[in-house]
């Protein structure tokens, strides 16, 4: 159990960088659709001047996010496999500890002198395989992030644009 307790402090932590991660996501590109939203107050209300309703205006503002997401996401999964090759590498070189020799543990309690204990180890392999829920997973958190980001944008700058159209 006390060799558990480290992979379960690692998930933890694991799973606060992947929330705040995608939070952080969230707005950082809520605030950069709003930007490239209120450089485009002018077209919006274009359309606006000319028929097109709320809804339709938004549809196309998403599909624009999705059609640029999908493009990177596409540069990302061509990038993926080298990127991660190389950093399982470089992982696997600083974590070899075959020239170092063998790995012990020591344990301190008071009153009592400390104990020794030599740990066994098998090589640890660092090479990640990607499957298709994988990317299919993936995929969905950076449609999901990007929809979300740009409705919200969306939604804020159309509000803007209904003050006066021209």
């Amino acid at each position: 159990s006390a060799s558990v307790k480290p992979l379960k402090q690692i998930s933890l932590f694991s799973l606060i960088l992947i929330i705040s991660g995608s939070v952080g996501a969230v707005t950082v590109l809520y605030l950069v659709f709003s930007l490239w939203l209120k450089s485009r107050i002018r077209e919006i209300k274009i359309y606006r001047s000319i028929g097109f309703k709320k809804g339709r205006i938004i549809r196309q503002m998403v599909l624009e996010c999705l059609i640029i997401t999908t493009i990177a996401l596409g540069a990302v999964i061509i990038f993926l496999k080298p990127v991660t090759e190389s950093v399982s590498y470089v992982s696997a070189a600083l974590t070899d500890n075959s020239q170092e020799g063998d790995a012990y543990s020591l344990e301190i309690k008071i009153g009592a002198p400390p104990e020794i204990a030599k740990i066994e180890s098998e090589r640890v392999e660092l090479f990640p395989s990607y499957s298709g829920t994988d990317f299919i997973l993936l995929a969905a958190a950076v449609y999901g992030i990007s929809c979300l980001s740009v409705l919200a944008a969306a939604l804020q700058t159309i509000k803007k644009c209904q003050e006066r159209l021209l």
